[in-house]
């Protein structure tokens, strides 16, 4: 089998393109999608609508036919340029052939040495970002939120409403907002009844996007969304260099 890698940059290829619908092709199979108009709009968003720029998407071809894909979705951290590894997957057919691999290393490479690169790994991919060399980031275990000043202390990032209105929103029946010691705080439900997880402190502005939290109800926080939510054990963060801190919400998937 002749395998052949293609990275593109999103602001050189249109949406409309073969390119594209050989991505979105991988996706709906592997992840036994539906709602393919559903599926084009959320890429399109994510892609398309990108508010820090564009992202480079890569497509393995075996003898012509599309075979796996893959990207790095701008997503930055701070003031930092940075991109998250997602939509990576492979058809079936063509497993056990390294292919996560052969696009991961032209993608890291056209990217650069010195860019963030991250990823929030299930424990199907954790091993192949390992092998990378990237590090798993130190864990939190779940803590409840008593102070909203001590949860800020070691949880900074803000959650701007620019980003919530471009990204958070695709999330909007899950995601709620509540409100702690006059500080706005976007959360996630858990399996628990009235226990939610935070994904951090937001700008007052981003709440108007959410449907408020019902009731009385107990906040808790952790680096992954797995420690009340047992439906997501299993992910970590990974980044290619140790000493960087990735916030919850510049997840995907949440």
């Amino acid at each position: 089998m002749d395998f052949s890698v293609d990275c593109r940059w999103t602001d050189n290829v249109p949406l409309s393109d073969k390119y594209i619908e050989d991505f979105l092709f991988i996706l709906q199979i592997t992840w036994s999608v539906e709602d393919k108009e559903g599926l084009r709009l959320d890429f399109e968003n994510r892609y398309y609508r990108n508010i820090y720029g564009p992202s480079l998407l890569t497509m393995i071809y075996c003898d012509g036919k599309p075979a796996s894909c893959g990207a790095m979705w701008r997503n930055d951290i701070g003031d930092r340029r940075a991109y998250q590894h997602i939509d990576t997957c492979t058809l079936e057919e063509f497993r056990g052939q390294g292919l996560f691999r052969k696009g991961t290393e032209k993608a890291l490479e056209l990217i650069g040495e010195e860019t963030l690169s991250y990823g929030f790994a299930n424990p199907s991919s954790l091993a192949g970002y390992l092998k990378f060399g990237w590090d798993v980031l130190k864990m939190e275990k779940p803590k409840i939120m008593f102070s909203a000043r001590k949860y800020l202390k070691s949880n900074p990032a803000m959650i701007d409403a620019e980003y919530a209105g471009w990204y958070l929103t695709t999330f909007r029946g899950r995601i709620l907002a509540a409100s702690r010691s006059g500080k706005t705080f976007l959360v996630i439900p858990t399996s628990r009844n009235r226990v939610y997880q935070i994904i951090g402190c937001a700008q007052k502005e981003a709440a108007r996007f959410f449907a408020k939290v019902p009731g009385l109800s107990l906040l808790v926080y952790s680096s992954i969304p797995t420690a009340i939510d047992s439906t997501r054990q299993g992910s970590v963060v990974v980044a290619r260099y140790k000493g960087d801190v990735i916030p919850l919400w510049k997840s995907d998937a949440l």
